[in-house]
């Protein structure tokens, strides 16, 4: 069973907060919340599989009895928290889905509106009122995540300085050092272009090597910057790779707040 037929209306508004909350978190960089995915989302699948299910009850939506009508506006409301269920797997939240998700609202709330319409005319008021309950309960669910949602005060990501001088610092084996000064590795390249670079001033200054031994130096430091950063996707590269993610993120974040207000203004 999905949010709809399990969960309360304070715990569906619970659930747009903590969504919106953690989308937040993510965009501020807070390393203690849920998780944001934004590529590579296997649930992007299980979105469509709960959309088309979704849309299957609203476009074969048709007035029978009382009962059978309230039950198809029941299915259109669980079908719809099945995809907001759906948005979080595996403990990450995925943006893409949150977007879908948001976006049909839309198109279940006028199906819920023709069971309203359906169930007045069947002279059922009462499963009427329920019906209005569940587009409440829509509208709370969007309304909170708006809420939770705060990007007022953030700049989007960019390259910047921080990029610039790990780019720098790549030459050198040291970004990673930069980047990431807590992990092991970070340390064993810096030592290994720290050993490099001394070799290198050794064999220039004092014992006159050959100058093959200068090109094999320079080789050695190349193949730290050609092959082993970009094929790791660490240091620098590993940036890059953050700063993409972190973009699509924060764009994704806007386009997603832009029309949760366009939906609330809608239903003020």
């Amino acid at each position: 069973m999905g949010l709809g037929s399990t969960f309360t209306n304070s715990i569906v508004r619970e659930i747009g907060r903590n969504y919106g909350k953690a989308i937040s978190n993510s965009l501020m960089g807070n390393s203690h919340s849920s998780p944001i995915r934004v590529v590579g989302s296997n649930s992007v699948s299980k979105g469509k599989k709960y959309g088309s299910k979704l849309d299957a009850y609203l476009n074969k939506f048709e007035i029978k009895g009382k009962t059978s009508t309230l039950n198809q506006g029941q299915n259109m409301y669980n079908a719809f928290f099945e995809l907001v269920e759906e948005a979080k797997v595996d403990g990450e939240i995925d943006l893409f889905d949150i977007n879908y998700l948001a976006k049909k609202v839309v198109d279940t709330t006028k199906g819920l509106n023709k069971v309203e319409a359906a169930l007045r005319e069947l002279g059922d008021d009462k499963n009427a009122d329920l019906i209005v309950q569940k587009k409440t309960d829509l509208y709370e669910f969007i309304e909170e995540l708006d809420n939770s949602i705060v990007i007022e005060d953030l700049i989007k990501p960019s390259f910047g300085k921080k990029g610039a001088i790990s780019l720098g610092l790549m030459f050198f084996c040291f970004d990673r050092l930069y980047l990431y000064p807590k992990s092991f590795w970070s340390y064993i390249f810096g030592a290994y272009g720290i050993f490099c670079f001394a070799r290198f001033y050794q064999s220039l200054f004092i014992d006159a090597m050959s100058p093959y031994s200068h090109y094999l130096l320079l080789v050695m430091l190349g193949f730290y910057v050609l092959i082993i950063n970009p094929i790791s996707q660490g240091g620098f590269w590993k940036y890059l790779k953050e700063l993409k993610v972190q973009k699509l993120t924060f764009e994704l974040t806007v386009s997603l707040k832009g029309l949760l207000r366009q939906l609330l203004k809608k239903d003020n």
